[in-house]
């Protein structure tokens, strides 16, 4: 069973701000759903590898749901204006207040849900677009919703999670002539705290670190809370 299937017939779809607790209520089902995932390979060319390298997986994406709605069409009363549509939609893409009070802005997190199933457990609104159309006289003849939403991955090595909150961790992929103490250096300005990188990566050997590695980087805080 698709997970489309799984929700119809459920009940109306729903936005739930994970920060806040509002909610935004969808009046009608969906006319469609696409789910869509990717992940990212490195192929390094090797004079010995004549049908070519074995891939390196450098990461993947989180993945995206885009759902489009008709809220109404030629409705005497309109079950949502174009005003109040707006105005929801448009605070749901911007940083959240708590993470700006912070000093680290991060979009809001919302649970994704039709009736008494969730469709996404926690995902950001990547885009949304509000498309009305009018008929001669100009009065409102149909409203059409579509939006994304990209899902938050889940929680990288060593990392803290916040609720409502993307983790706060940078990635940096390591490239040839790379060392982790390189890498402190750029990122911490403080060679030495390669040892935080190391830990954080779970590396033993950081003499080993090839090209193409993907390494997870603390926080300034907390590399100094790692040393």
């Amino acid at each position: 069973m698709s997970f489309v299937q799984a929700a119809m017939g459920l009940g109306n779809p729903y936005l739930l701000n994970l920060s806040s607790g509002q909610m935004i209520k969808l009046p009608t089902n969906p006319d469609s759903l696409s789910y869509q995932r990717n992940a990212e390979w490195h192929q390094t060319p090797q004079p010995e590898a004549v049908q070519g390298s074995i891939p390196q997986f450098q990461g993947s994406n989180g993945a995206s749901l885009s759902a489009k709605f008709t809220l109404y069409k030629f409705s005497v009363f309109p079950p949502v204006s174009l005003e109040t549509l707006l105005a929801m939609f448009d605070a749901a893409v911007v940083p959240s207040e708590e993470s700006v009070t912070q000093g680290d802005p991060k979009p809001p997190t919302f649970k994704f849900g039709w009736g008494t199933r969730t469709i996404m457990e926690e995902a950001y609104l990547e885009n949304f677009s509000v498309d009305e159309q009018h008929t001669h006289f100009w009065s409102p003849a149909l409203l059409n919703l579509s939006f994304t939403l990209r899902a938050v991955p889940a929680e990288l090595p060593g990392t803290n999670p916040t609720s409502g909150a993307l983790a706060s961790r940078r990635t940096r992929t390591v490239v040839a002539g790379d060392t982790l103490a390189s890498v402190a250096f750029a990122e911490y300005g403080d060679p030495a705290k390669w040892r935080a990188v190391a830990i954080a990566n779970g590396i033993d050997d950081p003499m080993r670190v090839k090209p193409g590695t993907l390494l997870v980087l603390p926080e300034p805080g907390e590399a100094e809370a790692l040393l």
